[in-house]
């Protein structure tokens, strides 16, 4: 415990994937354990850097409840063609997340771990924020731009993937986006996302939502009637601009808000874990 009075809210499926392609083939007594193992030493630079009082540990269900909204809501993600052995790896990963979320993280005194089925980690992230105090300041551990939404005072996101500019707050975002993070989810549901499959108006990215939203855009142009056209659609529940203001915007109706507990982590957790994951130390 410190005196820090910080929350560091951690995009824990982030960290397990930034983990799987760099110490991913390591194992112990023939269990795959490099993702474990991973998210485990970044933990340690993670607490160095930041010095949090809490930790909030955020995961992914495998099934999401946007689906049922729009079924073509990640469509694009199809398991590709994989020989045995990277199947086999595929499911060591799955399984070493699992046991960071059911036992590992638990065992080495971290309380707040957050997972609800049908709910993504961006959601559990943002009710996190939600439930805090005002006055208590947040760091978000993650590279996923979704999160620009939750920008408030006092929340910054720390994206270590970055060598500069690894901190992103209100102002870092109004100058270079020129509007305050809260239009996000607007921005993304007239641009759509690639990523996740949402369809935005034809032919239109954030940068000319974005201009649009400065009255950058004049009005009677093909442009300006393509996005306010596609937005006055938001009202109505047959229309994609309503659709996609609920896919992206965060947290998706029916995500639990959960009290923030106080970690206790101790050293014999710590040593017991290690023991079983056959790790000497982590540097």
């Amino acid at each position: 415990m410190t005196n820090n009075d910080k929350t560091l809210i951690i995009d824990t499926p982030y960290l397990c994937h930034r983990a799987k392609w760099s110490t991913g083939d390591l194992s112990h007594d023939g269990e795959a354990t490099g993702t474990i193992y991973g998210v485990l030493r970044d933990i340690e630079i993670l607490k160095r850097i930041h010095d949090p009082d809490v930790m909030v540990f955020c995961f992914d269900s495998k099934h999401s409840k946007r689906k049922k909204l729009y079924s073509g809501y990640k469509a694009n993600r199809k398991h590709p063609e994989r020989t045995k052995a990277e199947w086999a790896f595929e499911d060591a990963f799955r399984r070493q997340i699992k046991l960071l979320r059911t036992r590992y993280l638990r065992m080495m005194g971290y309380n707040n771990i957050a997972f609800q089925k049908g709910y993504e980690a961006d959601d559990h992230i943002a009710a996190t924020l939600n439930a805090l105090p005002r006055h208590k300041n947040a760091v978000i551990v993650t590279a996923d731009h979704d999160m620009y939404q939750c920008l408030r005072q006092g929340v910054t996101i720390y994206n270590p993937q970055k060598k500069d500019n690894q901190y992103y707050t209100t102002k870092s975002f109004k100058d270079e986006f020129g509007v305050a993070p809260s239009r996000w989810p607007f921005i993304k549901a007239v641009a759509g996302c690639s990523s996740d499959c949402i369809p935005g108006a034809p032919g239109v990215g954030e940068k000319t939502v974005i201009k649009y939203l400065k009255g950058e855009i004049r009005r009677g142009t093909k442009t300006f009637y393509k996005i306010h056209s596609f937005v006055k659609g938001r009202q109505r529940k047959s229309e994609p601009m309503w659709r996609n203001l609920k896919l992206v915007t965060l947290p998706f109706p029916g995500t639990a808000l959960s009290r923030i507990h106080p970690d206790r982590p101790h050293e014999r957790g710590q040593r017991l874990v290690y023991r079983e994951l056959g790790i000497r130390s982590i540097p």
